[in-house]
This record gives C-alpha cells, sequence and structure tokens, in this order.
C-alpha cells in the first residue's frame, strides 16, 4: 500500500532541503570568513546579502512564514495506513518582521508553559530586503537595521497568544544575531549568546532578568569576547548545579578555531571573563564548534 504524504508534509520536506542548502553556504561562508581572518559575525555586512535574498525569496514562495512560523506545535498525529502519519500543526506565530525574523533556534518553557525564543534577525527598525531582485547584492538594504530579538509567546487559558511578546530588540551594541536558543535558571532569569557585536564585536553572553512584572527590558552583558577568549559563540548555554555557564565559541582561542569556555557564577553575580576550557586546534582536535 502506498504512502499517505500531505501536501503539508511534501511543502516541508522542501522547505527542509531547501534551508539545508542555505546552511552548507552559510557553512562556506564561515569558512571563507576564517581563512580571510575575518570574523564570522560579519558575514552579513560583507558576503550574505544575496544569501539573504534567497532566504526571503523562499519564505515567500513556499509559504514558508516570511521567516517566521518556525514556531509551531503538533496538536494530533492521525495514524495512517503506514508509517507516514500526517500531522495536524497549528500555527502559533506568524513573524512579520517588526517583532522577528529568522527564528533559527528553538524553544524553551516556563513553569506556567511560556515559551521563550530567539530571532536571528527583525526587531524595531525592520525594513524588508527590496522587492527588486536586480537590485545589485542588495547593497542597498540595511541589514543591521534589526539585530535580532527575544520574545516570549504567553500559554493563555484557551491556547497561546497569537502575537510574540517583545522581550528584547538587540541594538548593535549589546548584541548582534542570536543564533542560539535560551536557557533559563530557577528564578526565570534568560540566558544566551548573540553571535555578533559586544565591545570587540566578536559576540556576547548575555542574561534578561526576571522581575516583579516580567523581564527587564535591556539586557546584561556578562561577558564581550575578545577573540582572545574566543570569537562567534553561535551555540546556546548550558548551567551546572551552581549556577555556572558553559558554551562555544565558533572562532578565536589561542588558534583561531574555537573554544568551551565557562563563566563562573560568582556571589553578587557573574565573572566578567569566561574561563577558557578548550581551544581547539584544527585539525588536530578539529574546531570551529556550533553547538
Amino acid at each position: 500500500m502506498s504512502d499517505e504524504y500531505s501536501p503539508t508534509l511534501r511543502q516541508a520536506d522542501q522547505a527542509r532541503a531547501d534551508f539545508a542548502a542555505i546552511a552548507d553556504d552559510l557553512d562556506f561562508i564561515g569558512k571563507r570568513s576564517k581563512e580571510g581572518d575575518l570574523k564570522i559575525s560579519s558575514y552579513p555586512r560583507f558576503h550574505a546579502r544575496p544569501l539573504i535574498r534567497r532566504i526571503w525569496d523562499l519564505e515567500k514562495r513556499s509559504g514558508a512564514m516570511r521567516g517566521a512560523l518556525l514556531a509551531f506545535a503538533i496538536t494530533s498525529i492521525a495514524p495512517g495506513p503506514s508509517h507516514a502519519a500526517t500531522p495536524s500543526l497549528t500555527t502559533l506565530v506568524n513573524f512579520n518582521g517588526t517583532n522577528g525574523w529568522w527564528p533559527v533556534a528553538g524553544l524553551i518553557a516556563d513553569a506556567s508553559g511560556n515559551l521563550f525564543g530567539t530571532t536571528f534577525y527583525g526587531g524595531a527598525g525592520f525594513i524588508p530586503p527590496p522587492e527588486d531582485p536586480s537590485t545589485p547584492d542588495l547593497c542597498c538594504w540595511p541589514v543591521d537595521a534589526a539585530n535580532g530579538t527575544v520574545f516570549e509567546i504567553v500559554k493563555t487559558a484557551g491556547d497561546y497568544a497569537s502575537t510574540p511578546t517583545n522581550l528584547l530588540n538587540f541594538n548593535g551594541t549589546d548584541g548582534f544575531q542570536p543564533a542560539a536558543g535560551l536557557t533559563a535558571d530557577a528564578s526565570g532569569n534568560l540566558f544566551g549568546t548573540t553571535a555578533g557585536a559586544g565591545v570587540y564585536w566578536d559576540g556576547t553572553v548575555f542574561e534578561i532578568a526576571k522581575t516583579a512584572g516580567g523581564y527587564a527590558s535591556a539586557p546584561i552583558t556578562l561577558v564581550s569576547f575578545n577573540g582572545t577568549n574566543g570569537a562567534s559563540p553561535e551555540a546556546g548555554l548550558i548551567a551546572d548545579s551552581s549556577g555556572n555557564l558553559f558554551g562555544t565559541t565558533m572562532l578565536g582561542g589561542a588558534y583561531n578555531d574555537g573554544t568551551v569556555f565557562e563563566i563562573v557564577k560568582t556571589a553578587s553575580g557573574y565573572a566578567s571573563t569566561p574561563t577558557t576550557l578548550v581551544s581547539f586546534n584544527a585539525p588536530t582536535a578539529r574546531g570551529q564548534p556550533l553547538a
């Protein structure tokens, strides 16, 4: 008996294939940036405008939600005639650029079921790419006009709010392009990384403090990487039982092949300088960790 394969699943498979090709391009750009002694966090400024044009076109063509519906829920799976069950997808949020664009990371949930995540681009000041495909390399499009967001999708009595709550718009100084998801401590404080910006433009580790009324409107920059101690943190963070934070950077360190770092929890907060646990030395010990 042939598999029942719904148009929704077929479209999703095509979107996965398209985005896998884009990921390969991003990986290539990262290698170019390293070989050319450019920071990966700088690639949107120098290399990736045509790639972003492709992403924008893909999203419009496939109905892939304008970089938007990467937050969804599988509400039911009806048994099919074979292993290819058809999921029922409920769209929770369609991002519109102003409230976020291109959410490339996953979500976390708090005890009340509220969802939290990041978008790589978008936020206040977002300007869509030009519709004219003849625009050379999108040279006139201000890709840095919106630097990414941290958002919350509130759990309601019936389901979820259809509009995300924007907790933070990165401004290019306090952060740029959060490529990973968030982690939270027992108090509800949120922690994450940005691939660029910070004092040295090598990326940051940030905290958004939980307050009595919600969340602080500005992040606390815990670390600004400087290249020597790491650069371009593309992955998220984990914490141990003492609250110490651990993560990786794609570049930087002793050999510019990336690092594993720790940010020590102190009595008053966190150490402002990361402890480098490992400096990768490719190809001897691999390198450029992305997770």
